[in-house]
């Protein structure tokens, strides 16, 4: 029996605010409820005070001998600046830069500067409008240096390349592209929309915040998401929405499966609000079909991925074949890794087991065939640049310890258990260098496979 207090039983401000009456019930209204409010409720929330479509602008004409700081020095006093983004124009007679500022207020203060002149270059300042492209479905080893290549082949200018943050979803492929104009980014769809690249169809399309979609994964990064462990096996999807409906109303409940019983032991609840959610908490270590419950907010890693990431971490035992490499951006694709160790040692992707993003330890862990194989790719890969980055390969350990070296550097010391096996010990540096020695390299192609 689950232990329910009498804060549940009459029901939480929560749940009625968000439950749709009917009946002979009450048949209050929240804003929603309106048709303006049904409305505004499918429209995504954009500030339109401080989203990148109103504070960017584009500057044309800058003098060759400007540079990032000389350009943001001449913008500084229109107000805060987010990014700077310079480069040569197609024609390479004067620069092209894209800058965004924090706020509408300093995009329209940069106005002012149209027609100024720097070094005898009149320049020219225009709002970034109806210029940025949302890509997706392209070839999974694709990286900025690669987006840009492709969106600036029919002579436009491409200002930037934004791809998303893969700390969370590792599988997220998608990417913003602005262009220096609404004509070169409508060249650039009508050319690449639809064509097929490696067995994938591109999808290229204008990015406009008001018809954008609700992300799938917005439940658990707005924390509406709980993970519900240790159920019983026979229970059913109906089963676990009568044991959270008591909390609000729920959007979507996820039972993964992947045997002959209901569920694995595991599930998702994902509610319509935040508060919900929090609610839903309150069953955490109650006991429901003989079963203690553990219910907390679900991860934003993926959660098996993380378990799988963590043993790995934790485990005491020889991992001859693991290769840890580090640092690691959280924009950088595993395909892209993957195409780095394979084109690099000559290793199959058949040799590569599995690849993990450890983004918390800004790195990569690799899980090889064997350690001979563990041994090349860290030869070949030890000291290359991976998107403008040095990386170096090491263990498992020397991944977690680096996070900590990196942190000291710069006077901060994070405090994570991700690492419950070197947590509050004294850190071991590996030699005076940090690094792998010559004799480290030839014990690792010198052991023999791990059984």
């Amino acid at each position: 029996m689950v232990k329910r207090s009498r804060k549940e039983e009459s029901g939480t401000k929560c749940h009625q605010e968000t439950t749709i009456k009917g009946g002979n019930e009450d048949q209050s209204l929240t804003p929603a409820d309106t048709v303006e409010g049904l409305e505004s409720a499918k429209k995504p929330k954009i500030d339109t005070t401080t989203s990148r479509e109103v504070t960017t602008i584009v500057v044309r004409n800058i003098p060759l001998k400007f540079n990032y700081f000389k350009l943001k020095r001449f913008f500084q006093d229109c107000g805060g600046i987010r990014s700077v983004n310079i480069q040569e124009s197609s024609d390479q007679r004067s620069k092209i830069a894209r800058i965004e500022f924090s706020h509408f207020g300093n995009a329209l203060s940069a106005l002012t500067k149209n027609h100024k002149k720097i070094a005898g270059n009149e320049i020219s300042v225009d709002l970034l409008a109806d210029s940025t492209i949302w890509t997706t479905n392209y070839p999974l080893g694709y990286g900025e240096p690669e987006l840009k290549r492709l969106f600036s082949q029919f002579g436009g200018t491409v200002l930037s390349v934004r791809l998303p943050s893969l700390r969370f979803n590792s599988h997220r492929r998608f990417a913003y592209i602005d262009m220096a104009s609404p004509q070169e980014a409508n060249i650039a769809i009508s050319q690449l929309n639809g064509i097929t690249m490696d067995s994938f169809q591109l999808v290229v399309a204008r990015s406009s915040p008001v018809d954008a979609k609700k992300r799938t994964d917005a439940a658990t990064l707005e924390r509406r998401e709980v993970l519900v462990q240790n159920l019983d096996f026979t229970m059913s999807e109906s089963d676990l929405r009568d044991l959270f409906s008591r909390f609000g109303n729920i959007e979507r409940i996820t039972l993964p499966q992947s045997g002959s019983t209901n569920n694995d032991g595991y599930g998702f609840v994902i509610f319509e609000s935040v508060e919900c959610a929090k609610q839903g908490l309150s069953l955490d270590h109650t006991e429901f079909e003989g079963r203690e419950l553990r219910v907390q907010l679900a991860d934003r890693k993926s959660y098996l991925e993380r378990q799988q990431v963590k043993r790995i971490l934790t485990s005491k035992k020889s991992q001859d074949n693991v290769v840890a490499i580090y640092p690691v951006s959280d924009k950088i694709r595993v395909e892209q890794i993957q195409n780095l160790i394979t084109e690099r040692s000559g290793l199959l992707p058949s040799d590569i087991v599995n690849l993990y993003l450890v983004s918390d330890l800004e790195g990569a862990i690799v899980i090889l065939e064997d350690a001979q194989a563990a041994g090349r790719a860290t030869m070949a890969l030890n000291g290359v640049t991976l998107n403008k980055t040095i990386i170096n390969c090491g263990t498992v350990n020397e991944l977690q310890r680096q996070k900590m070296r990196r942190a000291a550097s710069v006077g901060t010391v994070p405090i994570s258990n991700t690492s419950a096996e070197t947590f509050g010990k004294k850190e071991t540096p590996l030699n005076k260098q940090g690094i792998m020695t010559n004799q480290d390299f030839r014990q690792l192609l010198l052991q023999k496979p791990s059984k």
